[in-house]
């Protein structure tokens, strides 16, 4: 029996596939109420005015359009998805460089910046800062010795 949990999660996983979808969704509804608009005559069905035939051109321009801004739109939110960092990233227990390639390694915050919208800035943890103060009096303290 399969999780019920584990299927709520699924959109969670790949966000952007799932804006993407429903983008291309609203769009096409979009192209489907052009169409509908000028088959059936909605401007006589809704407000009355006199009955006018079908413009094939206009609705055939309009839906054009709409399909270059979808394509547009679709396009740029599958653009943000690989901006997106995925999969396993092989990092230096040591000076925490980034491997690139088999033997080309590059530093974590120029890997993550090339390749994401992140911006780094470099500050000092609570932990951190007490170990380098104390280190700092032990040598000052080693140095008057």
């Amino acid at each position: 029996m399969k999780n019920p949990q584990m299927n709520r999660e699924q959109p969670l996983q790949k966000p952007l596939e799932h804006v993407a979808f429903w983008q291309f969704m609203c769009f096409l509804l979009l192209i489907c109420f052009v169409w509908a608009a000028e088959i059936v005559d909605l401007k006589h069905l809704l407000y009355g005015t006199p009955h006018e035939p079908a413009d094939w051109l206009k609705a055939s321009l309009i839906t054009a359009g709409i399909i270059a801004v979808c394509i547009v739109t679709v396009g740029h939110t599958y653009l943000q998805k690989k901006r997106i960092l995925r999969g396993f990233i092989i990092v230096c227990s040591y000076c925490k460089k980034v491997q690139i390639e088999n033997s080309a390694w590059q530093q974590m915050e120029a890997y993550v910046s090339d390749r994401t919208l992140a911006e780094f800035s470099h500050g000092v943890c609570p932990s951190c800062y007490d170990r380098i103060i104390k280190e700092l009096d032990d040598d000052k303290n080693t140095a008057h010795s």
